[in-house]
């Protein structure tokens, strides 16, 4: 199983990078996690869009979700013949729908592109050689936590605050992709809806898990403290997200 990660930074993207988009890929399967703001142009850097075989969105809050617009006009008009399912979180139809409506009054705006569906967060998703679980995490809106297990396991936390429930959802996992939205002072930004770096290191070590990636970084601050706070609580030196790394799981 590999990880290759298309953007890592939060709200916003920071320069050079995107909001929040992972691929994880194992035995022929293919899967987008996430498509947030500006996401796209680092995707097509590391792969071709018709190996895309499904993708997942975790929530709705833009920087998640965004590039499904451009990604749609890629697909549509790109001279590409594949349709890549795309599993949204209960109720993502209907929203999706009403976006279309928004930017071209076309309720199809989404579907003439992608094999629309949702997923059911108390049901395995099946996806190639993948099994998929889901966990609502605490954050302002329905969002859900996600475990893919084939030969290896890979969690990835999505957004969160601080949630003990999450810790049994990922336990020993091989690779722990985890939001690590702010660090210790953040200064005026408010961080009631996110983990801390710190918060993400506690996480990952009351899970037991081997490997531990941090992502979805506030644009602004310096990563390598985000790295420093994490590993104190981790007691290990966590990996840090960035477009283009790859990891394997």
């Amino acid at each position: 199983m590999e990880l290759i990660v298309a953007g890592s930074s939060a709200a916003a993207p920071a320069p050079g990078d995107a909001c929040a988009a992972y691929l994880v890929r194992t035995n022929g399967t293919t899967v987008l996690v996430d498509c947030g703001s500006g996401a796209l142009g680092h995707l097509v850097g590391e792969i071709a869009l018709p190996e895309i075989d499904a993708i997942l969105i975790s929530h709705f809050h833009p920087d998640h979700y965004l590039d499904l617009v451009p990604l749609r006009y890629a697909l549509r008009y790109g001279g590409i013949a594949a349709r890549p399912r795309l599993f949204v979180p209960p109720g993502g139809c209907a929203f999706l729908a009403s976006l279309g409506v928004a930017l071209r009054g076309a309720p199809d705006f989404f579907t003439a592109a992608y094999d629309l569906a949702e997923y059911d967060p108390g049901a395995t998703l099946a996806l190639g050689s993948l099994e998929v679980r889901f966990h609502r995490t605490r954050h302002d809106v329905p969002t859900y936590a996600m475990r893919f297990a084939g030969e290896q396991v890979l969690v990835y936390s999505a957004d969160t605050a601080v949630d003990p429930t999450l810790a049994e959802f990922a336990a020993e996992a091989d690779l722990f992709l985890c939001e690590a939205t702010f660090p210790a002072d953040p200064g005026p930004v408010k961080v009631g809806n996110h983990l801390l770096a710190g918060e993400a290191g506690a996480l990952a070590r009351a899970a037991g898990v081997r490997r531990l990636v941090l992502t979805h970084f506030w644009p602004g601050f310096d990563r390598a403290v985000f790295a420093q706070e994490a590993a104190e609580t981790f007691g290990a030196t966590p990996s840090l997200a960035a477009p283009g790394r790859r990891f394997l799981v």
